[in-house]
């Protein structure tokens, strides 16, 4: 799961470049944005792609449906542009506490890998390697912080989160 969502996360980079973008309009002009993202249309990803890479989630701030620029169903097309969907999560957070059993899903509640300027804050490298930085609160204030050293397969996990995440990020 983890492998095939890094694919379609950079599959839609591919994509984008092929593709025509959507935009939100007011007004009914005719672009053939409506057949590009029909399921009649088969460069219909290469359209959502182009779109998603131009306005993101743009949709969501102007209260417009996303089915107006991009192809319905809405969910397989998230799913195909390598969006972080909660199952796509989850099978990342799986991944990391299998490799790591101290990582729990409080940890995971609670982590905090970004801080309010966008500066990265739950992950550090030292000489020792990179470090996942997070809090369990249950274990008192002096013992809240904890460290734990990835793997590489745990820190590509990681960063895959990172990238998944992004325009989710951006957006809000």
């Amino acid at each position: 799961e983890i492998a095939e969502a890094r694919m379609r996360l950079d599959r839609r980079a591919v994509l984008a470049r092929t593709g025509i973008e959507s935009v939100l309009r007011t007004r009914k002009k005719r672009t053939g944005q409506q057949y590009r993202v029909s399921q009649d249309c088969p460069e219909r990803l290469a359209h959502a792609a182009a779109t998603f890479e131009a306005v993101g989630l743009e949709h969501l701030t102007k209260n417009r449906s996303a089915a107006l620029i991009y192809p319905r169903p809405l969910r397989s097309t998230a799913l195909e542009l390598g969006l972080p969907l909660p199952e796509i999560l989850l099978a990342h957070g799986a991944i990391l506490v299998s490799l790591h059993p101290q990582i729990t899903s409080e940890f995971l509640s609670e982590l905090r890998l970004f801080d309010k300027n966008g500066d990265m804050v739950g992950l550090a490298s030292t000489d020792a390697g990179w470090y996942l930085q997070g809090e369990k609160r249950r274990r008192g204030a002096h013992l809240a912080q904890q460290s734990i050293l990835l793997t590489a397969e745990s820190l590509q996990v990681v960063r895959d989160v990172v990238d998944l995440t992004l325009p989710l990020r951006n957006w809000l």
